[in-house]
């Protein structure tokens, strides 16, 4: 029995009903012939709109060939208004679970909400309480009823909507609940698309397809949205709970809450829901990804989006998984033009083009600006996530033995923290309108801030892949040559704290105008899976570079920098690699074209226990700057329990200079291996090497070319810096 012989064959209210081997129903592509045309006599055609609907439902109903029912909208513009005695609440449309609504195309077709803002019902809101199906069978909406109808009725399916312009709606469609639904040829201006998940969900979404599709954020009032099109699944705001009168951190921590939780004016703090917390997992979660109810295969193509105040396209919510956008033009956006937030993972977005993006004053004045990016990929509430986490191990459900088994990665797949996703082949316009000080007014600050808004940004990411991205700039009238200040083309932060797994992040073949960052904690945890950087080009080679790397607090255990080029912007942190721990670290074959002002630090931090790094700087170019330092400590040199050693080989360090720096390089390890390197040109050093080191090797093959006011130094000290030697004959070859 089919759905369409379900509904008629049955009684209104089966909350007794005993389904047997429920119908997965497959999308039906074949229209039915007899067109619904929307009466369009008055301008308010919001009853005409709820007769066409229910026509089509039973036009639906009726056909012993269950086609899809068509509506169709003329030409022309419309309101959508309040109903003279709507008995029906908010939402007076009952709709088919599968239909086609048409315009005559998104510039012929125009509707407006008419309804003040914030009071308005959601246009076209598919839902199963908005379903005729539904409402026949469960007219009271028993929980009961519906658990039996919902798994015979199926999710909506096979809706398409084109040829529309949306005007002024704060929620043009939304879907819940349904699959195969196709948006295409539409407009949307201030209307927001959304596909939600919700704690109560029996489906979820997917495979929704949004082609060709314009859409402005911006109102006829000139205000804006804040979003586009929003994928919502649930996140921090749903489970969790407000308790007031809280005095303190300490209270609010020992709620559950951390200081970011606490408010301290109002005297609150948001703690998380452990009831809230295991309707989400149990309701929304099977034994496998593959079971779990999410937003998940959609695909979002070839649309264009202006003016959102916040983020174009937002992924929020970890059960966002396996979406794509792709060829799409983000246009004069503030905040971020893709974002996926809260833990959204396993998604795409490729060969984008991002153009007059800045960063957002949604928060402004007490923040003048979010750290956003083009294309940023961010994680949820750390308090929530450990509670999860917590509350996985207090009730087993990674347990297999547990009749409530929910997988043995049940907390990768249900935290809020980002994993697997892909950027890769977009173009970034880095043309700039605004500056700094439009942001930050306390000048003290900009020092610490190189640029307001990077292309790309990661945090607590895992296995992302950054691949083929390219900036540009497109009006060069716009360009920022001030090369005092780096761009910050792709930031990586590293805040995972909580899985077993971390990291894998690799960049890859791109082409950035700035700098890569890295910014991690004094007190965060080392990365389990490698990094690569591969292949870039960071900063370009124009005569007003703003690139380079600036890397802090960097922990993992095997860390791949190689192949890429470094054009370092005149600022003294554009050649920084310092307080990292990496037990496998390879810098190799990559060119460093640093400014005469600045100097290179490669700088690890101390360690305190027994360690046995390995740093490989081999096969890359130093072109410029001051000096070089490789170190394996910061501030303390490490005790004799530390056991690095650094391979210094087959490098090419040429055109250093300035009498302020009279050491060319300066390396600091327990252990160093220094062959078959060049040094050419390096002006004003009294000493091309300095080394301190226990266990000093060198294969007599390094060769020099020396520069103007340069000596052929090379001396090595013992770690401890109490005693050394010439050894410049035995360094530099025949």
């Amino acid at each position: 029995m089919d759905r369409r012989h379900f509904l008629k064959s049955t009684s209104i209210g089966l909350s007794s009903l005993i389904l047997a081997n429920p119908l997965s129903v497959k999308a039906n592509t074949n229209d039915h012939p007899d067109v619904i045309t929307v009466n369009t006599t008055n301008q308010n055609i919001s009853e005409a709109l709820q007769v066409a609907f229910e026509q089509a439902y039973n036009l639906w109903v009726d056909d012993p060939l269950s086609r899809r029912p068509v509506i169709k909208i003329p030409a022309g513009q419309y309101d959508v208004a309040d109903i003279v005695g709507n008995n029906r609440g908010n939402y007076p449309f009952h709709l088919p679970p599968t239909f086609k609504l048409m315009g005559a195309g998104r510039d012929l077709t125009h509707i407006t909400s008419a309804q003040p803002r914030s009071d308005q019902y959601r246009f076209l809101m598919i839902m199963p309480s908005t379903r005729l199906d539904v409402i026949n069978t469960c007219p009271t909406y028993d929980s009961a009823c519906l658990d039996s109808a919902l798994n015979q009725l199926g999710p909506s399916f096979n809706i398409e909507i084109t040829g529309i312009r949306f005007h002024e709606f704060d929620n043009a469609i939304s879907f819940k609940d349904s699959r195969d639904c196709l948006v295409h040829n539409c407009a949307f201006n201030s209307s927001l698309v959304a596909v939600q998940l919700e704690l109560n969900s029996v489906f979820g979404n997917s495979n929704h397809r949004f082609e060709h599709c314009h859409f402005d954020a911006r109102s006829q009032s000139g205000d804006a949205d804040n979003f586009c099109l929003r994928f919502e699944a649930p996140f921090a705001t749903v489970m969790t709970r407000l308790e007031t009168g809280i005095q303190s951190v300490q209270e609010c921590e020992s709620l559950g809450g951390n200081a970011n939780d606490y408010d301290f004016g109002n005297q609150s703090c948001v703690v998380p829901d452990d009831a809230k917390i295991g309707e989400y997992l149990a309701n929304l979660f099977g034994s496998d990804q593959s079971t779990d109810k999410a937003n998940r295969n959609c695909s979002i193509s070839d649309c264009d989006f202006y003016h959102s105040k916040y983020s174009a396209i937002e992924f929020a919510g970890k059960l966002n998984i396996f979406n794509r956008v792709s060829y799409c033009g983000f246009n004069k956006c503030e905040g971020t033009g893709v974002e996926f937030d809260k833990g959204a993972s396993f998604n795409i977005v490729e060969n984008c083009v991002f153009a007059g993006l800045k960063p957002t004053t949604v928060f402004a004045p007490s923040q003048p600006y979010i750290f956003q990016a083009a294309v940023q990929e961010q994680e949820g509430s750390r308090s929530l996530d450990a509670r999860i986490k917590s509350y996985i191990d207090e009730m087993g459900l990674a347990e297999p033995t547990n009749p409530k088994y929910l997988g043995s990665d049940i907390f990768l797949r249900s935290a809020s923290l980002p994993q697997n996703n892909i950027i890769q082949f977009n173009q970034f316009d880095v043309s700039r309108s605004y500056w700094l000080t439009d942001y930050e007014p306390i000048v003290s600050k900009h020092a610490q801030l190189p640029d307001v808004y990077p292309s790309i940004k990661l945090s607590a990411s895992l296995n992302t892949r950054v691949i083929g991205n390219q900036e540009f700039v497109s009006n060069s009238a716009l360009k920022v040559d001030d090369t005092d200040v780096m761009g910050q083309s792709i930031v990586l932060y590293q805040n995972d704290s909580l899985r077993d797994i971390r990291g894998g992040v690799q960049i890859l073949q791109n082409q950035f105008f700035g700098a890569w960052f890295v910014v991690g904690t004094e007190n965060g945890l080392v990365d389990t899976l490698p990094l690569y950087v591969e292949d870039n080009y960071f900063g370009q080679n124009d005569g007003v570079s703003r690139g380079g790397i600036s890397a802090n607090h960097l922990y993992s255990q095997q860390a791949i920098v190689r192949n890429n080029m470094f054009y370092c912007a005149s600022n003294s942190s554009s050649a920084i690699f310092r307080l990292f721990d990496i037990a496998d670290c390879r810098f190799q074959g990559n060119t460093f074209k640093l400014p005469s002002v600045i100097s290179m630090y490669i700088v690890s931090r101390a360690g305190n226990a027994t360690r046995s790094h390995a740093t490989r700087f081999d096969l890359n170019v130093i072109d410029g700057g001051h000096a070089m330092y490789i170190y394996d400590y910061s501030g303390v040199s490490n005790p004799n329990s530390v056991n690095d050693t650094l391979t210094f080989n087959q490098n090419t360090i040429s055109n250093m200079s300035g009498s302020g720096r009279v050491i060319a390089v300066t390396l600091w390890f327990r252990n160093i291996e220094a062959n078959s390197n060049a040094f050419t040109n390096n002006q004003d050093k009294t000493f091309q090497v300095y080394s301190l080191s226990d266990n000093f090797s060198q294969d007599g093959q390094n060769t020099l070319s020396l520069g103007a006011n340069s000596q052929n130094n090379v001396y090595s000290r013992n770690y401890a810096n109490t005693s050394g030697v010439y050894i410049s004959n035995d360094f530099w070859a025949d």
